[in-house]
């Protein structure tokens, strides 16, 4: 082979090979999307381990707490509660049944009600 036949096939290999190789905009658009892949899996990732840890915490608080329909039934026997002072003369709170339309209960006695009723 001649030295101008050498130079023409060096020449066309370099070609070829630089055709070949991926241009630096593509390598460059490939790390950003492999950066932010990674960013998008250690966010998620974050927030499931968070709703884990907030998932554990309300079943360790909520475990010992009584079924619902329990505080349903326990209401039914709800009563007006006074407190009064250590004289008993002045009242200091009052609690009346919350549900609607229940109003404050006072129970008395037969002989209380008034002789003209």
């Amino acid at each position: 082979m001649n030295r101008s036949t050498t130079i023409f096939l060096d020449r066309r290999r370099r070609r070829r090979a630089r055709k070949a190789r991926t241009p630096t905009w593509q390598k460059i658009a490939g790390i950003v999307a492999l950066t932010l892949v990674l960013l998008v899996g250690l966010i998620v990732g974050g927030a499931a381990s968070v709703a884990a840890v907030a998932g554990g915490v309300y079943y360790y608080f909520a475990r010992d707490l009584p079924d619902s329909s329990i505080i349903v039934t326990e209401q039914e026997s709800f009563e007006t509660v006074k407190i009064y002072d250590r004289t008993g003369e002045h009242l200091l709170y009052e609690s009346i049944d919350p549900r609607p339309f229940r109003g404050d209960r006072t129970y008395i006695t037969l002989d209380q009600i008034s002789p003209h009723l």
